[in-house]
């Protein structure tokens, strides 16, 4: 770590001593669960339909995974991880500025 980003990051023990390996395993499976969930999704949104529309319901089930992902890349990292109040972060890495 260089002397330049201590301030904005403090020391790296403490950094360390936030980080939990049990947490981070949680949020990890987690992901994957509703990852694997959405194959499940469309099948059951196909299966409310017509049958003529059931192949656009699965797609776009799939097809909101990629906008989901960059709208969490664009906005919602911002949000989570930049300055801001109790609440909520702030608009600080918008678009990964920053």
């Amino acid at each position: 770590m260089t002397a330049s980003s201590e301030p904005f990051l403090g020391s790296s023990s403490v950094l360390l001593e936030g980080i939990s390996a049990a947490d981070t395993g949680w949020v990890l499976v987690s992901t994957a669960m509703v990852l694997l969930m959405t194959p499940a999704l469309a099948f059951f949104y196909g299966g409310m339909v017509r049958s003529k529309n059931a192949l656009n319901t699965m797609m776009m089930s799939f097809c909101s995974l990629g906008v989901v992902g960059c709208v969490w890349a664009f906005a919602g990292y911002s949000l989570a991880f930049s300055e801001g109040n109790a609440w909520i972060g702030g608009l600080d890495h918008l678009f990964l500025q920053g």
